[in-house]
Formats: C-alpha cells, sequence, structure tokens
C-alpha cells in the first residue's frame, strides 16, 4: 500500500540564486519520456538536480524518477521583502520531499526550503525548515487543522463540521491549502533571518 504526499514547497533567497535554483530543478523530457507521462516537462526535477549535483540518494529507495509517477508545478517566482521566492506544489508517493531537500541544500547555500508536507492517508500537516543542510519540523497542532476544517465549511454553507462537509470537494480543497500555507509560514520569521544573516556574512 502507498502513502501519497501532497507538498508546497518555498525557496526564498536573492532573486538571482533563487533564479539559478528554478532554472536548475528544471527538466525538458525526451519524447519517449514525455509520451509515457503526457508532460513536456518537469518544474522540480529531483532526478535532474541529484544528477547535476552528484548527489547520493539519501534512502535507500532512491530518488523519485521523472518518468510520471508524481506531479509538479512551479507558481511565478515573486518578491518576498527584499528576496525572491518560488513556490512549488509537489505530489509523490512514499517519499517525503524534505528527505531530498538536506543534501539539495548544501548545493545552495544561499537559500532557504521549507516543505509543508499534508499526508493524504491521515490528513496530517508537518513542515519541514531546511538551510545549509539542516532540518528543522513543526506539526500543525491539532485544534489548528480544526480551525481550518470549520472555517472552509462555514465559508461554503455548512453550519458545522460533519461528514457531508468532510466530503466536499470545495471545502477540503480550501481546508487543505490553508493549513498547507500556515505550514509555510510558520517558519517565515526564521528564514528571514537566515537570508538576512548569510547576506550580511
Amino acid at each position: 500500500m502507498s502513502t501519497v504526499f501532497f507538498n508546497l514547497i518555498s525557496v526564498s533567497g536573492p532573486k538571482h540564486e533563487v533564479r539559478r535554483f528554478r532554472n536548475d530543478a528544471r527538466r525538458r523530457l525526451s519524447p519517449s519520456v514525455r509520451k509515457a507521462g503526457g508532460v513536456q516537462q518537469v518544474d522540480f526535477s529531483l532526478e535532474h538536480l541529484f544528477a547535476k549535483h552528484r548527489l547520493a540518494a539519501p534512502s535507500s529507495d532512491g530518488i523519485p524518477q521523472d518518468a510520471g509517477h508524481y506531479f509538479t508545478t512551479a507558481l511565478p517566482m515573486t518578491k518576498w521583502h527584499t528576496f525572491a521566492r518560488v513556490l512549488y506544489e509537489f505530489e509523490v508517493k512514499n517519499n517525503q520531499m524534505y528527505v531530498f531537500l538536506i543534501p539539495l541544500s548544501r548545493c545552495y547555500a544561499e537559500l532557504c526550503f521549507v516543505d509543508s508536507e499534508l499526508c493524504l492517508d491521515d490528513g496530517s500537516v508537518s513542515s519541514f525548515y531546511v538551510s545549509r543542510g539542516r532540518v528543522s519540523t513543526w506539526d500543525l497542532p491539532e485544534d489548528r487543522q480544526n480551525s481550518h476544517w470549520e472555517r472552509a465549511a462555514k465559508s461554503h454553507g455548512f453550519a458545522e463540521l460533519d461528514d457531508a462537509c468532510i466530503a466536499d470537494d470545495n471545502v477540503r480543497s480550501d481546508a487543505e491549502t490553508a493549513m498547507l500555507t500556515e505550514g509555510l509560514t510558520n517558519w517565515d520569521d526564521r528564514v528571514l533571518r537566515t537570508l538576512r544573516k548569510h547576506r550580511g556574512s
């Protein structure tokens, strides 16, 4: 039985470094791979990044391959305080993304990575701050999860949180997006302090 994780990942830092990472992470697929997977390119290719930097796989399961068994989307790069940020949506089976961000973060020492992860099996949300090979973890408390679900239910006309509400696609989408966003923003102060420290060193 496989476990599916949906991730919202932020990459923050000096604009030129964020752009470099975004370009390094993008991989145009060969015609045979495009035909098999039905996509033209992968916006966040772990396979390409690990090969480019000659990194070993961080686990015995290896590195997720680009041949269509996960999906990833890059959102436009934006200004964030005096820095830049790009967000990625990333869904993958049986792999937690932060494990791969740890070795990658050593190759992009001027950047900070945050992975906000939703386990689609149990609905739990965890987030991971990764910088220069180090990781910190935070789990979204149950009361905060409930708060997001209740707010989403009310916004779609449900008087209270019940099975019918939880099964509603719009309610679920809003609640999950809000939880993932809180997982990202939980680290904003630390990311900003780290980036300012890097710039000043």
